[in-house]
């Protein structure tokens, strides 16, 4: 429960930076290459494998998953499931080399919000972000004034003070 209370309040604050973790294990040199441009604008943890994200994840209570789909170990898909079920906020985007309409499919159903193929356009990467953050921070914004209006309001409370509202 700390966990989305911690993700949805640094969605919804603007004053905070989005948390990203990113998931590359093929090519440490395209890794480093998407913290160095990345971390410009957002918080960023890196690693290379599912099992290492697993357990940075529970630290690091990431925003945004990045992460291949082919990783050593555990696949990256079955990272999305796993980030998902215990970070159900986290935004969750896979990059691949191999492009496949099934791989595509598949990430989506696990949860996936965007398929980035490599090599990857930079801004293109920085437009989804982007695009994806703002989407997601208004989502939780929605979801939070929804439930302090639920909070604020009772089914059985009378709504208006007119003397014919008090006497209905």
């Amino acid at each position: 429960m700390a966990q989305r209370l911690r993700c949805a309040a640094a969605m919804v604050a603007d004053s905070l930076r989005a948390k990203i973790l990113i998931v590359e294990d093929e090519q440490p040199g395209v890794r480093t290459l998407l913290v160095r441009r990345l971390e410009r604008d957002y918080d960023v943890a890196s690693c290379a494998t599912a099992e290492e994200a697993e357990s940075l994840s529970r630290r690091f209570l990431p925003d945004v998953l990045l992460t291949d789909v082919h990783l050593p170990g555990a696949s990256g898909l079955s990272l999305l499931k796993t980030i998902r079920a215990e970070i159900p906020e986290c935004l969750t985007l896979v990059m691949t080399a191999c492009s496949s309409i099934e791989t595509a499919v598949e990430a989506m159903k696990n949860g996936a919000r965007d398929y980035i193929v490599k090599p990857i356009n930079f801004e293109a990467l920085e437009f989804v972000l982007r695009r994806e953050i703002e989407h997601q921070k208004i989502a939780l914004e929605v979801k939070h004034l929804r439930e302090a209006l639920h909070d604020r309001i009772k089914d059985d409370e009378i709504w208006g003070d007119s003397p014919e509202m008090q006497e209905v």
